[in-house]
C-alpha cells in the first residue's frame, strides 16, 4: 500500500471519529438541557395554603384537584419558548390554582431587544406580570360564539396571585404562584357546573423600569391552562403533598 493511501486512510478515520464525537457532544448537550430544565425538587410538592388543609381535613386523600393536557409554553412567532407553565393544579372547590413558570435566561435577554431597554436587567430582578385570565361564556344557549371575544358572548376576567416560591436552576428561573380566584368573583365550583367556563389562560406582561402592564393590549405570551373541550386529568396527591399539607396543619 503506498503511502497515500494509507495517508488517506488515517484522514478518513480522523473524520470520522471527530464526526462520531460530534454527533455524542450534541446528543449529550441535548440530555443535559432536557434534564436540566426539569422542576426543582422544591417546586414539586403541592403548596399548603389554609383552605388545602382545611379541604385536605374534609376530604383526605380523595379531595378534587386536576390539570389538562394543555401546550406547556408560548409558542408564537415572537415569543417562541419565552415562558413555560411546568406544571398547575385546579383545585374548584377551594378556588384555588397553583401554577409553576419557567423562563430561561434568554428570555431576559430576549425581552430587552424587544422592548429596546437599555441594558439587560440581572436575572433576579422581578420583571414580569404574571396574572390569570377567565372566559366565562354569556350565553350558554349558544356555542357558536365561544370561541371569540364578541361583546357580550365572552366576558374575560383577570385574577392576581401570589408568588410563594422562587428558585433559580441552571440558566432557568422557576416561580410558584398560587390563586385564590374569589378574590376575583370567580366561583370555580359554580362556573364549571354550569358549563359557563370556556378558558383559563397565564398572560406574561412587563412590569419593569417605565414599562407598567397594560391588560388592554396583547400580553408577551400567554399559556392555556384549561379550555372546555379538554379532558380534566384527576390529579393524586403524592406523598410529598400529604406531608406538606399535615406539617402546615401541624
Amino acid at each position: 500500500m503506498s503511502r497515500i493511501s494509507i495517508g488517506l486512510k488515517i484522514t478518513w478515520k480522523i473524520i470520522k471519529l471527530i464526526f462520531t464525537l460530534c454527533i455524542f457532544t450534541v446528543i449529550a448537550i441535548l440530555i443535559w438541557r432536557i434534564a436540566s430544565s426539569g422542576e426543582p425538587k422544591e417546586m414539586k410538592s403541592v403548596y399548603p395554603t389554609a383552605q388545602l388543609a382545611e379541604l385536605y381535613g374534609q376530604d383526605g386523600k380523595d379531595l378534587y384537584m386536576f390539570d389538562q393536557k394543555q401546550r406547556s409554553m408560548t409558542s408564537g412567532d415572537d415569543n417562541y419558548g419565552y415562558f413555560a407553565v411546568t406544571s398547575y393544579r385546579i383545585i374548584p372547590e377551594i378556588d384555588q390554582i397553583e401554577i409553576v413558570v419557567r423562563y430561561n435566561t434568554s428570555t431576559i435577554r430576549n425581552v430587552a431587544a424587544d422592548y429596546g431597554l437599555d441594558e439587560i436587567p440581572p436575572r433576579d430582578t422581578e420583571l414580569f406580570d404574571i396574572s390569570l385570565v377567565f372566559a366565562k361564556d354569556l350565553t350558554p344557549d349558544d356555542d357558536t360564539d365561544n370561541l371569540g371575544n364578541k361583546e357580550g358572548s365572552v366576558e374575560f376576567v383577570r385574577c392576581f396571585g401570589e408568588v410563594v416560591m422562587e428558585t433559580e436552576k441552571n440558566l432557568y428561573n422557576y416561580k410558584k404562584l398560587i390563586f385564590d380566584t374569589s378574590s376575583a368573583g370567580v366561583d370555580l365550583t359554580e362556573l364549571m357546573s354550569d358549563d359557563t367556563l370556556l378558558a383559563i389562560y397565564t398572560d406574561f406582561y412587563l412590569d419593569y423600569d417605565s414599562f407598567e402592564p397594560n391588560y388592554d393590549e396583547k400580553p408577551i405570551g400567554a399559556v392555556c391552562l384549561y379550555d372546555y373541550k379538554s379532558e380534566d386529568n384527576k390529579m393524586k396527591l403524592s406523598a410529598k403533598d400529604v406531608e406538606a399539607i399535615e406539617n402546615f396543619a401541624n
